[in-house]
């Protein structure tokens, strides 16, 4: 009877570091969902947007109602430039919330581009995305107290 090989991919279950990959693609996964969170933020507090009227949209139509700010007639200092990064982000945030689970870990395709494959076998596939995640949401942070926090401040004498 022939053994199975040695798992290679800590996204494979039987591999001895996949706790490990679990708390990577946790930790991910929560710095995919930073993404929506400082989109709200900046839409709420420079934009007077209810958090209600925006909590049920997708990060894509975030990103429109972010893009028309820019565009407008107050935009924030380098929203338009955040609203790029953000786009990009979006892409990677859906290639792992759409991913399917597969014996090495996560797997991405899609039909309207058949030649693309993106995996998320390895901590490292994990800890990248992390990475970049978090370093968009800090790029959104900054333009949130832009203003050295004056309208985060408002906001929340407001709200009280």
């Amino acid at each position: 009877m022939a053994m199975n090989p040695e798992p290679i991919h800590a996204g494979d279950p039987q591999h001895p570091d996949h706790a490990a990959w679990l708390c990577a693609l946790g930790a991910a996964t929560y710095e995919a969902t930073r993404l929506s969170g400082i989109a709200i933020d900046l839409l709420r507090i420079h934009y007077g947007a209810s958090f209600f009227d925006l909590v049920d949209l997708t990060l894509g139509q975030l990103i429109e109602r972010l893009d028309a700010e820019a565009k407008g007639s107050r935009p924030i200092p380098g929203l338009a430039a955040f609203v790029a990064e953000l786009r990009a982000a979006r892409t990677e945030r859906n290639d792992l919330m759409h991913a399917l689970p597969v014996l090495h870990g996560l797997h991405r395709r899609t039909k309207a581009d058949l030649a693309r494959v993106v995996n998320f076998y390895s901590i490292d596939d994990l800890k990248r995305v992390r990475k970049h995640f978090y370093s968009v949401t800090v790029h959104g942070n900054q333009l949130l107290y832009f203003d050295r926090g004056a309208a985060v401040r408002a906001y929340a004498d407001t709200s009280g």
